[in-house]
């Protein structure tokens, strides 16, 4: 509403009361452009639809370039004598069906109220109990089909009368709107309990509070003392029934006003109590959290074609069943949205993804590259983990498809929109993602725990060959006094299935050899130039050649008792494969096993520099995009920044170059955290430098050393000094934990 009116708010109420699920669209007041911007960030909404268009009203909406209208719609609810979005007629019909099968069951009792334009306590009313627009306004006879499916009863209002508690327990126009609509509680809480606000009928801020508090899904009434001989009885019934459901002490209750001024007359013996006046401030996203809207609670599993071609991957599926009446001509143009929240078969991918987390601010980036139509996507919380992608679609629909993405392209377009320039820094990015690729994805980096396993690879270069045993001998650990392995941090670790109880080291080898990482073949001496090469087994003959004189000679006479000789190959055989990979992957793969499978997507080796962002050039060895755990208080998505070290020291100008990237990632956005990670051990002097990061009120710092990277629970050896508690699923717990054990 671009205007200090309650005809513009009554006109508001009686869109809503036409839409199905009206009854839970917010008010936006743009005479107060802190609570708009607050109403609109709280509630994710997804479409401005202007009550009047006019200046003010463009305005605001440029200021949210994310909620684009898609061209094939007007500005209107109401156009052509038509609804552009699925009405309450389907309701109606579907109610009037709920009914009819249920013949031994009394009916709900359904109003539809009446009252004069004078009426002082008219826009309450509308806001209270909706009425129907006027079919000279929208060319729709809503109220006529109304009493024409269902049996309604007429109820006048007259002028100074009081409301009839009967009201408490039927069905208004406006309750309707609300029929088969489902409420995610998993964000309700005490803020949306049951109350009333306590204002002026007659107040426009009052009564917007009132209907977004109810949008939000709380169950409040509205009391004017200056009118509470028209009020009292109706709400003093409300309270009342509350009072009787309470099982254990007092019921309680909100009591919500924009004034510091509490008095009334309500008795609320009885009745513990909440006061609140702060009209902004619980709209901040932190307070009242109105739960997600939907025609169906849970999700339905669908049956995908999909399709990977021309470097892009396409997934296609049948719509499951929809509420709405496909038979009625006139709905055909109607739209809803399709909530469709993709999850991946592999973990956390670095290439193309279906993962959408929950950034409205990208709604164009999801429409262009998730979708097929820029303006016709938007960003929405998921109900698995992670976010998920709204479509809108009309009535009848019976096929949708959907596209994977680029990780990098999401990364670009993400800190694009923050002022961030982001480029892969090429090759330690390409030979990291190469090398987890090689081992098999994210999980099959896990044989990275055993400290033997990453010392063989660094102890041979890629010029020297070793013998199976020597391998084994590397892997176990195995000390010199006794001639036993010292392998039992690592015997229960599983890297592939297997048929003993116990992981051995001959296992890990078989794994790195099985995934390339060792190539197996013969040392052999050249008679002529008598100097020893290896030949890989594919390229062993009868008659070989030398590697360094040509020379072709017979290897029979040097097979006998010959041991199978090994390299490094692939990735491993590069001079330049220790740029980081190795403590990298192990990350990644601590990280996707922590999180579960709320890490949504990751990148290794990635530059910044700034556009229009106060950051200076700097460098971060991942980054991993996660999604915030339902039920707490979290970020809905999450970035992590991460340097990983073999046995080089982090520097101090690296690590606070990296701070002022995260700073730059705004809390509305996403919440941002930093981690450091070695495969060997932290100094004290890298401790205080990962300390500096943090602030009294800014925690956000995660420190790995190899104690937690190698056991598969992340602070498992640290447990004796965590009270025996050594999970973490959520990065906000692996903060707490790494300033308890570090800081």
């Amino acid at each position: 509403m671009s205007q200090r009116s309650l005809t513009q708010l009554a006109k508001a109420t009686t869109w809503s009361t036409a839409l199905w699920g009206g009854r839970f669209n917010p008010v936006i007041p743009l005479h107060d452009a802190e609570l708009a911007r607050n109403l609109v960030r709280t509630f994710a909404v997804d479409l401005l639809m202007p009550i009047e268009p006019d200046g003010e009203t463009e305005r605001f909406k440029k200021d949210f370039p994310h909620l684009l209208t898609p061209p094939f719609w007007g500005e209107r609810v109401f156009e052509r004598n038509h609804c552009n979005f699925v009405d309450v007629r389907h309701a109606v019909r579907r109610i009037s069906e709920h009914i009819r099968s249920r013949v031994n069951a009394d009916p709900p009792k359904i109003v539809r109220l009446s009252w004069g334009p004078t009426d002082p306590l008219s826009a309450l009313l509308h806001v209270l109990f909706g009425k129907y627009p006027e079919p000279t306004e929208v060319g729709i006879k809503y109220a006529a089909g109304s009493a024409a499916s269902l049996k309604t009863e007429e109820l006048r209002i007259e002028p100074n009368a009081e409301l009839d508690t009967v009201l408490l327990n039927s069905l208004s126009p406006l309750d309707l709107t609300r029929f088969e609509i489902n409420l995610d509680r998993g964000a309700w809480s005490g803020w949306l309990g049951p109350g009333f606000v306590l204002g002026n009928a007659e107040d426009l801020d009052d009564l917007v509070l009132l209907w977004n508090l109810r949008a939000a899904g709380a169950k409040v009434l509205f009391f004017d003392p200056a009118r509470a001989t028209r009020l009292q009885s109706y709400l003093g019934a409300f309270l009342d029934s509350l009072k009787l459901l309470a099982t254990a002490g007092p019921a309680r209750i909100n009591i919500w006003s924009r004034s510091e001024q509490f008095e009334s007359s309500l008795d609320l013996a009885g009745l513990e109590h909440t006061r609140s006046h702060d009209h902004i401030e619980i709209w901040n996203g932190l307070n009242v959290r109105p739960p997600s809207v939907r025609f169906s609670l849970w999700h339905r599993n669908v049956v995908t074609n999909y399709d990977e071609s021309h470097g892009a991957a396409v997934a296609s599926f049948a719509l499951p069943s929809q509420p709405f009446d496909e038979d009625d001509p006139d709905s055909h143009h109607q739209h809803f949205v399709v909530t469709v929240e993709a999850s991946q078969y592999d973990s956390a991918p670095d290439d193309l993804t279906f993962s959408t987390p929950f950034l409205p601010s990208l709604n164009e980036f999801f429409g262009r590259n998730f979708h097929f139509d820029y303006a016709g996507a938007r960003s929405a919380r998921g109900s698995i983990a992670g976010g998920a992608v709204g479509i809108f679609e009309t009535v009848g629909k019976q096929q949708l498809s959907v596209r994977a993405f680029h990780v990098q392209d999401f990364i670009r377009t993400l800190f694009g929109s923050l002022g961030v320039e982001v480029t892969r820094s090429d090759p330690p990015g390409l030979l990291c993602a190469r090398l987890i690729r090689q081992l098999g994805g994210v999980q099959g980096c896990r044989v990275l725990k055993v400290r033997g396993a990453r010392e063989l690879i660094e102890e041979y270069g890629p010029d020297q060959s070793f013998t199976r045993g020597g391998a084994e001998m590397l892997i176990g650990n195995i000390d010199p006094n006794t001639g036993k392995p010292r392998f039992s941090e690592f015997e229960n670790l599983y890297v592939e299935p297997r048929g003993s109880d116990k992981l051995r080291p001959s296992g890990v080898f078989d794994y790195l050899v099985s995934c390339g990482v060792f190539r197996v073949g013969l040392e052999l001496k050249c008679p002529n130039c008598e100097l020893k090469s290896w030949i890989p087994l594919d390229d062993v003959r009868m008659l070989s050649s030398c590697a360094y004189c040509g020379h072709h000679f017979d290897v029979t006479r040097q097979l006998k008792d010959r041991d199978w000789r090994y390299r490094r190959s692939g990735l491993f055989g590069r001079d330049d494969h220790k740029e980081g990979s190795i403590p990298v992957a192990l990350t990644i793969q601590q990280l996707d096993t922590a999180l579960r499978d709320h890490l949504l997507m990751y990148s290794t080796a990635l530059k910044f520099r700034p556009s229009d962002a106060n950051i200076e050039e700097c460098e971060a060895d991942f980054l991993g995009v996660v999604a915030g755990m339902d039920g707490l208080d979290e970020s809905p998505v999450q970035i992590v920044l991460g340097e990983a070290k073999t046995r080089k020291e982090i520097d101090a100008d690296d690590a606070r170059k990296l701070g002022k990237l995260a700073d730059a990632i705004p809390r509305g956005v996403a919440a941002s955290y930093i981690m450091f990670s070695k495969t060997d051990t932290f100094s004290r002097e890298e401790i205080q430098i990962a300390k500096s990061l943090n602030s009294q009120f800014k925690h956000r710092v995660i420190l790995w050393s190899r104690d937690e990277l190698e056991p598969y629970f992340v602070y498992e050896r640290s447990k004796d000094r965590l009270e025996g508690r050594p999970n973490a699923i959520t990065l906000s717990e692996m903060v707490n934990i790494t300033a308890k054990l570090w800081f």
